[in-house]
């Protein structure tokens, strides 16, 4: 059984280039989390920085 999860989640596609796509995935090994909540904390980490979003309001993710 799939679990619930506690955040709506929208799925999209997004283009991006082989060399930034690469990039990102290997972050994403090298910090031991999937792809996705990789290009999520990359978000996040600007929403932040840029005033757009709170430090609280981050998503919470059972890993």
């Amino acid at each position: 059984m799939a679990k619930i999860p506690k955040t709506e989640m929208r799925v999209l596609s997004v283009r991006l280039p082989d060399r930034i796509w690469n990039i990102v995935r290997h972050l994403a090994n090298k910090n031991y989390r999937s792809l996705n909540n990789q290009i999520l904390k990359i978000f996040e980490d600007w929403l932040v920085e840029h005033g757009y979003m709170e430090e609280t309001e981050r998503t919470k993710f059972d890993e």
